[in-house]
């Protein structure tokens, strides 16, 4: 990059290219989040109709399943499979649907990037009416769009484990061992800074003179 000045206006030149590239960096790691959970609910569809047969009803009852009727559908057929499988397909169901909870923070409530300390984060806002109404605000650093993207690349490479054992095609690698509860291991729940701005009590109100 060419300045054709120097002092003030370089540096505030080079601020702004630094913070446009954090952007762009918080939104390429974003974006790869968003194929690699597609990536992972492809397979996990996939062995669910490897399961159920691949008949062509299978191909037209999974089309438009969503996440909840996903894993639904393989706990429920899991028991239909010999132990160390079923135990295989009820680990990455637990590990999924943990996932989730992230997946659908992040995708639904990230509204603003911001930049600090030349570091990209995002900011999540959701409102939530269930029972009561309650608000959530959090930031969220470009490292826990990496940790997520990293726990849906094992996600697919376990779920890949239990196709290639059940539903073996030609040119598939080498079989890999089962997944366990014990190999997948599960990040915390999800936790968000709410408020509950009805139900909070309110501050005294001080006295009219």
């Amino acid at each position: 990059m060419a300045y054709y000045r120097v002092g003030r206006e370089a540096l505030s030149v080079m601020a702004v290219v630094s913070y446009a590239d954090m952007r762009r960096n918080y939104l390429a790691n974003f974006g790869e989040l968003i194929i690699t959970w597609n990536q992972a609910e492809g397979v996990l569809r996939n062995l669910l109709m490897s399961v159920c047969g691949r008949s062509p009803a299978t191909y037209i009852l999974t089309a438009e399943l969503g996440s909840r009727g996903l894993t639904d559908g393989l706990n429920a057929i899991a028991v239909t499979q010999n132990e160390n499988v079923k135990e295989a397909i009820l680990a990455v169901v637990i590990l999924y649907d943990r996932l989730r909870e992230y997946r659908n923070y992040y995708v639904h409530g990230l509204t603003a990037i911001g930049v600090r300390n030349g570091v990209g984060f995002g900011s999540a806002n959701m409102a939530s009416a269930k029972g009561k109404l309650g608000f959530s605000t959090d930031e969220v650093p470009v490292e826990q769009l990496d940790d997520l993207t990293k726990r849906l690349r094992l996600l697919t490479t376990a779920s890949i484990a239990i196709l290639d054992t059940i539903d073996p095609q030609e040119g598939s690698m080498v079989p890999q061992a089962l997944p366990t509860r014990a190999t997948l291991p599960i990040p915390d729940r999800l936790r968000k800074n709410l408020r509950y701005p009805l139900n909070d009590p309110q501050p005294p109100q001080s006295e009219q003179p």
